[in-house]
């Protein structure tokens, strides 16, 4: 019996990608390929809600590109995006392809969030600016994020050695942020900014149990 699909089934992009893999002609075409597969994810993230790249229990899916990266084992070209990734890792075979997305999907959906945060102390934000003042000239005022930054936040998802690191301000508002592919590249990255930061990491997982 043919399954019939409800509007409220294509709102959730993981509720689509649970529907196109066991009906990948129906909902991508019958001539479908692993390329389809990637452009229809990125218009539907384009103009999606976040509520419609979430669903209980996982991770929203724009974390999918850069966890996958510190997921995958081997030298991995960060340049490249999921789909470049996967595709050539299987030698363009679009089967394979599609059967490593959606184990790698399974994997990520499971993945747990841990987030620490860092107060930074003045000396720190003193280092910074005199960096940018040793190696740019004097500040600019408009653009700058050293009056407003407040708060350091680490970001990590299990199963990949993936960090985010974003700058908050007072009202815990994000001013900027970076991703990096491991601990060690996320750590000489602040290292360079900031020089030595005083405050230890605050585990923010602790907090919210």
């Amino acid at each position: 019996m043919e399954q019939k699909f409800k509007i409220n089934d294509f709102r959730n992009l993981y509720r689509i990608l649970y529907l196109l893999e066991q009906e990948k002609e129906r909902i991508l075409g019958a001539d479908y390929t692993f390329s389809s597969l990637y452009f229809f994810i990125k218009g539907f993230t384009a103009s999606a809600y976040p509520d419609q790249l979430e669903i209980q229990n996982s991770p929203n899916f724009e974390y999918f590109d850069n966890w996958l990266k510190g997921h995958l084992s081997g030298d991995v070209d960060t340049s490249l995006n999921w789909a470049a990734l996967i595709q050539k890792r299987n030698a363009d075979n679009d089967e394979k392809a599609f059967e490593e997305f959606f184990h790698s999907l399974q994997i990520f959906k499971t993945s747990k969030f841990t987030i620490k945060t860092l107060i930074v102390d003045p000396a720190s934000i003193s280092y910074s600016i005199n960096r940018w003042v040793e190696k740019y000239g004097p500040l600019d005022p408009d653009g700058l994020i050293f009056e407003e930054l407040h708060k350091i936040r680490r970001t990590q998802l299990s199963n990949s050695t993936s960090i985010w690191i974003d700058f908050l301000d007072e009202c815990n508002r994000v001013i900027d942020g970076e991703w990096y592919l491991n601990e060690q590249k996320a750590n000489e990255a602040l290292s360079e900014e900031f020089g030595h930061l005083a405050n230890g990491w605050f585990d923010e997982n602790i907090s919210n149990n």
